[in-house]
């Protein structure tokens, strides 16, 4: 693969542990951000489903980027502004390349 192919932009956030505030609430905090990667968007896909009263519509995005050590499940990217988490992983080659699959859900994404 070539690193000319590696046109858009992401963000890796890491998810860290819950604390709770002052008042007993645990809400997981963000570790801190990763700089900006640049990746290959391999796949866009969007799906709409009827649930109760409305439409989700759910994002499926699939990129291709240098391996990085640590990603995991729990992390999640931005792209374009958006959140999306972490649906799988896999690692190309030996630690040369990582596919990251990632899934926004009940908002549309521009693409």
């Amino acid at each position: 693969m070539n690193a000319g192919k590696l046109d858009r932009t992401i963000r890796l956030v890491r998810q860290g542990h819950a604390i709770p505030d002052e008042f007993g609430v645990s809400r997981p905090y963000e570790q801190g951000n990763v700089l900006p990667m640049r990746a290959q968007l391999l796949e866009a896909t969007q799906t709409d489903t009827a649930q109760g009263a409305g439409a989700i519509t759910n994002t499926s995005l699939k990129f291709r980027l240098r391996f990085i050590p640590g990603v995991q499940i729990g992390d999640y990217l931005i792209f374009q502004d958006a959140r999306y988490e972490i649906t799988g992983l896999a690692e190309i080659g030996r630690r040369k390349w990582l596919e990251i699959s990632i899934e926004q859900v009940g908002a549309v994404a521009f693409l």
